[in-house]
């Protein structure tokens, strides 16, 4: 069974700086996915493209290959994983929309958004203090994140905000027993 956890975090003044800049990064790579397919789709509805959508693979190599080299350098001083998650969030609110399950997504604005970000599952190690992230060094936590089975790894990690205190959260598989009555 999938459990999940939040644990309120002790980051040094350094980290939090990197905090604020990954939840931004993550809020403008979500806004400039919805952008990009916005004009896409009014291209496509103006006749002018074949298809309604666009790929998020081609957002993310975009962004890599010529924003992040010319105009955005400020996008490398966080994990990319930051940004690339990100856009798949925004073509999931997306594509949620197309599909019917949801409104039309809105762009996320900094009063009004929740403050959040993904963390590299592959290299979120559990450590004594806390854990380790990309590019967050080791990050302490109030307590100790869940041991895990060897070969196990934890699921869809964000990191948020919520005013006053940031928190990780995490899910990962637990075996719980049955026992007959």
């Amino acid at each position: 069974m999938l459990t999940a956890m939040k644990i309120k975090l002790k980051p040094t003044k350094e980290q939090e700086v990197l905090f604020w800049k990954s939840a931004g990064v993550a809020r403008w790579a979500y806004n400039y996915f919805i952008a990009e397919s916005n004009k896409h789709y009014d291209e496509y509805l103006k006749g002018n493209r074949e298809t309604k959508t666009i790929k998020e693979s081609d957002v993310r190599k975009h962004i890599n290959n010529v924003l992040k080299n010319t105009t955005h350098t400020w996008l490398r001083e966080v994990g990319s994983n930051v940004m690339k998650q990100a856009v798949k969030d925004a073509n999931l609110a997306r594509q949620r929309w197309f599909d019917g399950i949801s409104g039309k997504p809105k762009f996320k604005c900094r009063r009004k958004s929740k403050i959040s970000f993904y963390v590299n599952y592959e290299s979120l190690k559990r450590t004594k203090e806390g854990f380790q992230g990309e590019k967050l060094g080791i990050v302490k936590t109030y307590q100790p994140l869940p041991k895990l089975q060897a070969g196990q790894m934890y699921s869809n990690p964000r990191i948020s905000f919520d005013g006053k205190n940031w928190f990780l959260s995490v899910k990962y598989e637990k075996k719980f027993e049955m026992f007959e009555l």
